[in-house]
């Protein structure tokens, strides 16, 4: 099976960061049914089998040994997991080199313990994770990264299923950009309104793809009073951005949306965001209909 068919092509360059993007059904552990695991004792788990698949230029058998000793390390490592823990699991990881050689690829795969299969949709857990490497080394530092931020990834998982009391919060602001989309992946599983403030936060994060992800989230979740927000943080030099940004305030709608996006639909001077934020503004306008309200025209909104 090829990794590219798997991942369905969702990692996103972005500078030096490969971006995590995770499946939100059963990469982030979307709950198949209410169930009340927060009684639930995290581990610690055997790690049985790795499974190692190569996918484009094929592993040699020493580089598929040598990748999986690090997973098996990088998820030993982990205080969910332990070689004497009471329940053994099975690990399946996809791997390649990317095509320009300048970064490796891997989708870890990790079975869910029993205690947790009432809460996560599918029996499985993902984390797909990218990390630059040197195309004259043998890639070595950029496999054992990449490992280390996919076993932090899955645990994270599991402890958002498990229902641990500050766990959202702490993957937030973790200084990983994996972490904070799988936390944030989670709230946008569960609906969770109540808590959406904590996805505003992160509107300002400097990777750019978790940035990104926050504007989806707030359009998907959130409602007129936090289109301000989206405004406050657009970023017109990111056109993924900003293009998600004007189909957020579409969802949103009120005053604030409104008057963005007539604003942008009058004044961008790049044709694709005009365009876009055109269509936003015809699609808000038939959702809800004209605004008997004057919408403020924003100024300044330009980098």
């Amino acid at each position: 099976m090829r990794l590219a068919d798997i991942i369905r092509g969702r990692t996103v360059v972005h500078g030096v960061v490969l971006c995590l993007l995770l499946s939100r059904a059963a990469a982030c552990g979307r709950p198949a049914a209410p169930a009340d695991l927060s009684s639930v004792q995290l581990g610690p788990y055997r790690i049985d089998d790795v499974n190692i698949h190569g996918s484009g230029t094929p592993l040699s058998e020493a580089q598929a040994d040598a990748l999986e000793d690090m997973i098996r390390r990088s998820l030993l490592g982990l205080k969910s997991f332990d070689p004497t823990g009471r329940e053994g699991l099975t690990a399946r990881v996809w791997a390649r080199r990317g095509d320009d050689a300048r970064h490796v690829e891997l989708l870890l795969r990790l079975e869910v313990p029993e205690a947790l299969r009432a809460g996560i949709r599918g029996g499985v857990v993902e984390a797909h994770v990218g990390w630059p490497a040197d195309p004259a080394s043998d890639d070595a530092g950029a496999w054992e990264e990449a490992s280390a931020r996919a076993a932090k990834a899955v645990e994270a998982q599991f402890r958002l299923a498990s229902g641990g009391d500050g766990v959202v919060a702490e993957l937030l602001a973790a200084d990983d950009p994996h972490l904070n989309v799988v936390a944030m992946e989670w709230l946008r599983s569960e609906g969770d309104r109540v808590r959406l403030q904590l996805v505003i936060n992160m509107l300002g994060h400097t990777e750019p793809q978790v940035a990104r992800l926050a504007v989806e989230i707030i359009g998907e979740l959130g409602g007129p009073e936090h289109a301000s927000a989206l405004v406050r943080h657009v970023r017109l030099a990111d056109p993924g951005h900003a293009h998600r940004t004007y189909e957020a305030l579409a969802s949103l709608g009120g005053v604030d949306a409104e008057g963005f996006l007539r604003f942008a639909a009058r004044n961008e001077d790049d044709p694709q965001r005009q365009h876009t934020a055109r269509v936003a503004l015809d699609r808000l306008m038939r959702s809800t209909g004209a605004s008997n309200q004057r919408a403020d025209i924003l100024r300044g909104h330009r980098p």
